[in-house]
């Protein structure tokens, strides 16, 4: 199965030429709702979040609804906007945010507030220590030694 951002396509052309496969009674929105691909129709959270870097603007051009609030941050803030918007809570979502690092902070649902910390802090475990507010500042890359 493979994925495509549907919305960042400008166009598409039918290859005539290139074998493939349709699926014998196949309905795309039973499947979606079904949780297949992880975008189930699941229970729907009220999610918050502090957003910042590509993360930032990733949501500020492709909101997570139509719906979606978008309020800046007060001058200072280490976070550019507060985001929120009703989801569907998967597993897709999870991965979504664990990947953000530390371009995301999210606010509530407390008990997702939750998971992602106990993810959080069991990651920095394996590099066997805590980071602090100055390593958010370094850049990925290591210094030649």
């Amino acid at each position: 199965m493979r994925l495509y951002a549907l919305h960042r396509l400008q166009s598409a052309t039918l290859l005539n030429d290139v074998e493939r496969r349709r699926a014998a009674n196949f309905d795309l929105d039973q499947a979606i709702a079904s949780g297949h691909a992880d975008f189930g129709s699941g229970e729907r959270i009220a999610l918050e979040l502090r957003v910042r870097g590509y993360l930032a603007t990733v949501l500020e051009t492709c909101p997570l609804n139509v719906e979606q609030i978008w309020e800046p941050e007060p001058e200072g803030s280490e976070f550019k906007a507060r985001v929120r918007a009703s989801v569907p809570s998967t597993g897709q979502l999870l991965r979504w945010l664990l990947g953000a690092g530390s371009n995301v902070e999210v606010v509530a649902p407390s008990e997702l507030r939750q998971l992602v910390a106990v993810q959080a802090a069991k990651t920095a475990a394996f590099y066997g220590q805590a980071a602090d507010a100055s390593d958010l500042a370094r850049p990925l890359a290591t210094e030649a030694t």
